[in-house]
């Protein structure tokens, strides 16, 4: 008998459209003022279970990458492509932990109400999320169609650093010339994904970076949740600010 109803469950999930589905995950990137807790930015939300109140704006992606805005009233799904796939709901999760960390959350919606925030920020920390931090230690990620670059801040007079890939100590130098933001990897010391590599802008001032190698991406949403599992945490929170909605869900 049990193995009767097995099938049977099996048999109406196939006629139902292939596979069991389960609810998408979802991450709420932006949310107005007035949205209640759950729909706070960071927020995981099963698009099943969506519940947007009357006059509550919301902004909400999936693992596939695309976003959705919401205008409420609206209760229940919104469509989102269904990827199924644990990576996928691990993504999710992984960029809502970054979006929900207590000196990220508060900043967050403030400055994706317009990319414009972003592209005003002073320039301690790099505006493009495709290039490598020279100035910061831990995971960057490299994608695939964009070159191994490295960035920091431009200064007024030429500097030379040094680079060392950790495991084998080979080492190199590299010219950064003055007023300059970014220069090439050096070729002679190849970017190889997983390494760690030592970065030294003064002698005294060291930086380990752990180089990610990435497939290309097709969206920011896309991109951010790539940079998010591979834990590429300030590159990932760049990129979910530059998601826009593909679509737009409002009361008829």
């Amino acid at each position: 008998m049990k193995t009767f109803r097995k099938t049977m469950s099996g048999l109406v999930a196939l006629l139902a459209g292939g596979t069991a589905a389960t609810a998408e995950q979802m991450v709420v990137l932006d949310a107005s003022g007035s949205a209640p807790a759950t729909l706070a930015p960071g927020s995981v939300i099963d698009d099943a279970a969506l519940d947007v109140p009357v006059g509550v704006k919301v902004t909400i992606m999936g693992g596939d990458g695309e976003a959705v805005e919401i205008i409420g009233p609206h209760k229940g799904p919104v469509g989102a492509t269904q990827t199924s796939e644990t990576t996928a709901d691990n993504a999710v999760r992984a960029l809502s932990a970054l979006m929900s960390e207590p000196e990220r959350s508060a900043s967050f919606a403030a400055t994706r109400a317009g990319a414009t925030a972003i592209a005003r920020a002073p320039d301690p920390e790099p505006r493009n999320p495709y290039l490598v931090n020279a100035t910061q230690g831990g995971v960057s990620c490299i994608f695939r169609g964009h070159p191994a670059t490295l960035w920091k801040p431009p200064s007024s007079t030429e500097v030379q650093i040094t680079i060392e890939n950790l495991a084998s100590q080979d080492r190199t130098f590299v010219d950064w010339p003055a007023n300059a933001e970014r220069v090439p990897w050096p070729p002679d010391l190849h970017a190889v994904d997983g390494q760690t590599y030592t970065v030294w802008l003064t002698p005294d001032s060291p930086r380990r970076i752990t180089l990610k190698f990435l497939p290309a991406t097709k969206s920011d949403g896309e991109a951010a949740l790539a940079a998010a599992a591979a834990k590429c945490t300030d590159q990932s929170i760049i990129l979910a600010h530059k998601v826009k909605p593909a679509r737009i869900i409002q009361p008829q």
